[in-house]
């Protein structure tokens, strides 16, 4: 997918990927798992922020079903509302 996206045909969709992962916060929640305390990401959180960075913001159509919810950041602080 990388090589697809990283042609210059789609250089723009790319560059629109990277920058949303480069700018997203990481949940984190420390020993979250009782089993596993290396597993420290919060995925659910991510898979809003992402739904809602995406299909949201950016007006991507890549989930039929995404939640819309509002996030606020700041200092990499996020609220869901």
């Amino acid at each position: 997918a990388e090589e697809i996206t990283q042609h210059p045909r789609h250089l723009n969709a790319w560059n629109e990927i990277h920058d949303i992962l480069i700018n997203a916060p990481l949940f984190i929640y420390p020993k979250k798992s009782k089993n596993n305390q290396k597993l420290d990401v919060v995925q659910q959180l991510m898979n809003a922020y992402f739904d809602r960075v995406m299909a949201i913001d950016n007006g991507w159509e890549y989930h039929r079903y995404y939640v819309a919810v509002a996030i606020t950041t700041n200092n990499h602080h996020v609220t869901l509302t």
